[in-house]
């Protein structure tokens, strides 16, 4: 079994923890957001890396005007950084 990296499963607490703060189901996150339910929930436990476009919807979706604001947390923010970085490289090596 592939083993879940870290980032992945970080980034999907902070969306799940946001979700749950602002008294949203993943139904309507997925709604709100356009992404797939099953494919939102897959991100949310870490099991789908995220790529930039679906980030920028989800964020949309929590009510976020700008993106990379998806927690306070400095540490959390550092490793958003890095997601950035890393699903912008995703989408460029699919292309």
């Amino acid at each position: 079994m592939k083993e879940k990296p870290i980032l992945n499963i970080k980034i999907g607490q902070v969306i799940r923890n946001r979700r749950k703060m602002l008294g949203m189901t993943i139904e309507k996150l997925a709604a709100e957001s356009r992404v797939n339910e099953k494919h939102l929930g897959d991100i949310e436990r870490g099991l789908a890396t995220i790529k930039y476009p679906t980030l920028l919807k989800i964020e949309k979706g929590l009510g976020y005007k700008k993106p990379g604001h998806l927690s306070n947390d400095e540490e959390i923010l550092k490793l958003y950084e890095k997601l950035f970085e890393h699903v912008k490289d995703n989408d460029k090596e699919e292309k």
